[in-house]
């Protein structure tokens, strides 16, 4: 039970923490790579074959490309909401229901409506044939990676056999959570004096790490068997058209 309850506080906490604070920047609860595993629902290394904007309406019918290129900059994109769609085509599945050879779909909530465009900081933007390292929650929208930003590794392969994970960080604010005082360990005080505190920080996961250590770790925290062999290359993938 208290266990739950501090569960459900901490969740509480990211999510009010996951709010814009200016038009620059989204401020995030700094996550390390064990509290990434434990909070994905999957977690899949792949690349990006497919990236497209998406917009619905109020009725949650998809307004086509013509009724978008109709509206001008005087209009009101009144109950228009802008996703873009991520297809991943899956080398790896270390987490989840999805399988290697498969594909998942993300949505990121962002994208453009004619004239307008609504761009989310801290959201990240995928590219086709970009390889990534996904950690991965569902939501009412569909798959999102965890703490935005936080969620996605970029590979960048330097040839064969040197590829590094890289953490990219670009238009979020860190809050690194200070520790909670043993007494609370067994019992959540009414009065808040066990109510976690943070301060500013600095990300809990190195910007590059090499891909083999990546998948070694995350292999590891899910008791999973060691990898054989290297990860394939990105070019190795069919496009989606």
């Amino acid at each position: 039970m208290v266990k739950s309850v501090r569960s459900s506080l901490l969740l509480l906490l990211a999510i009010a923490l996951f709010l814009p604070t200016n038009s620059f920047s989204m401020t995030v609860l700094a996550a390390d790579l064990p509290d990434l595993v434990r909070d994905s629902q999957s977690i899949v290394h792949g690349v990006v074959t497919q990236v497209e904007n998406v917009v619905l309406n109020e009725a949650d019918e998809r307004v086509s490309e013509k009724e978008l290129r109709a509206l001008t900059p005087e209009d009101r994109p009144n109950g228009l909401r802008a996703f873009t769609d991520v297809t991943i085509h899956i080398s790896e599945a270390f987490k989840g229901d999805h399988t290697k050879g498969s594909t998942l779909k993300l949505r990121l909530v962002g994208g453009t409506m004619g004239p307008f465009t609504l761009r989310i900081p801290g959201m990240p933007s995928f590219q086709q044939q970009h390889e990534v390292f996904l950690f991965l929650h569902d939501t009412e929208i569909g798959f999102t990676p965890v703490g935005a930003s936080q969620g996605v590794f970029r590979i960048k392969r330097n040839g064969p056999n040197n590829a590094v994970a890289v953490h990219d960080m670009r238009g979020m604010a860190i809050l690194r959570q200070q520790a909670v005082p043993q007494a609370c360990a067994e019992t959540l005080e009414a009065d808040g004096a066990c109510a976690p505190q943070t301060g500013a920080g600095f990300p809990a996961i190195p910007k590059t790490m090499p891909i083999e250590s990546l998948d070694a770790q995350v292999r590891a925290l899910l008791g999973l068997p060691p990898a054989t062999g290297l990860r394939v290359a990105p070019q190795s993938f069919p496009k989606q058209r």
